[in-house]
């Protein structure tokens, strides 16, 4: 993880992307955009790779990280990771 090498201890990564708390919740959020009449959206949750916060949290921490997750929607999530 480049980020850690290029952080100093205290140093913050901030940034917000489409995640899901597990797998299951990603399978779901698929048919909810698609009673929604989202379908362009339900095509690319079909198609395209989403994170799993879970996963993201595990990369962080043994990169140095320690990390928040705050959800800003039902797709969203702004990850806050300080390095230690």
């Amino acid at each position: 993880m480049n980020y850690s090498k290029l952080l100093h201890p205290g140093g913050k990564i901030v940034f917000t992307d489409t995640m899901y708390q597990s797998k299951e919740a990603h399978r779901a959020a698929i048919p909810q955009a698609k009673a929604a009449g989202f379908l362009n959206l339900a095509t690319d949750l079909s198609t395209e790779y989403y994170t799993m916060i879970p996963f993201l949290q595990k990369v962080l921490k043994e990169n140095g990280f320690d990390a928040s997750f705050t959800r800003c929607n039902q797709f969203v999530w702004i990850v806050e990771a300080q390095k230690l």
